[in-house]
């Protein structure tokens, strides 16, 4: 019951509601998983079983390094998830990026290979908070690709925060390329192709 002790399923993505939010399992999200495929059906339904399972490592990451900034030991029984409260950012992503809640956290940092993180105050969060939402005119993916707002959606400048290189790739390699800026169609082209 390790606060670093995160799994994912090998055989499926179906995730019981508790966990939908983080897209990994805790030991007590093992137990209960039920492997689930609309194709199979009820004869052909999978049995449980621990081979199922394998371990998250960019999550157990994320967790240890939670852990290190608030000067917790996983080891100690009244480490909980309760512990990681408050607010978080991932220093890999821009820094106008929203502060996130730790099982936002543990989901978004599987994108990233090494995991940079830091604690922040509540005050600097409602702040981000409000720049995201200023600087999204509070207008969903959705909403730009609806054709209600066509002017925001051929306006908005977008770039793929995955596809921009790392400040020490770029010092590396002078043959750099530029990063791509895309309206709201060129993005969802680009989502599309990766």
């Amino acid at each position: 019951m390790r606060v670093t002790s995160w799994f994912v399923c090998i055989r499926c993505t179906n995730m019981d509601p508790g966990y939908k939010r983080m897209r990994i399992l805790d030991f007590r999200g093992v137990c209960a998983h039920e492997c689930s495929q609309k194709d199979w059906g009820k004869t052909n339904a999978k049995k449980w079983s621990v081979d199922c399972f394998s371990l998250a490592p960019r999550a157990i990451e994320t967790a240890k390094k939670m852990l290190e900034i608030l000067g917790l030991d996983a080891e100690d029984w009244g480490t909980t998830t309760a512990c990681l409260k408050g607010w978080w950012t991932c220093n890999n992503c821009p820094a106008w990026m929203s502060a996130m809640v730790w099982e936002d956290l543990l989901r978004h940092c599987q994108r990233h290979e090494h995991q940079n993180i830091s604690q922040m105050s509540d005050e600097e969060a409602q702040n981000r908070r409000i720049a995201l939402n200023f600087k999204s005119k509070r207008l969903s993916f959705a909403d730009l690709l609806s054709g209600k707002y066509e002017v925001e959606a051929r306006t908005k400048q977008l770039a793929c925060v995955h596809c921009r290189p790392s400040p020490n790739a770029i010092s590396r390699s002078k043959a750099f390329k530029a990063e791509k800026i895309m309206d709201i169609h060129g993005i969802r082209q680009h989502m599309k192709a990766k």
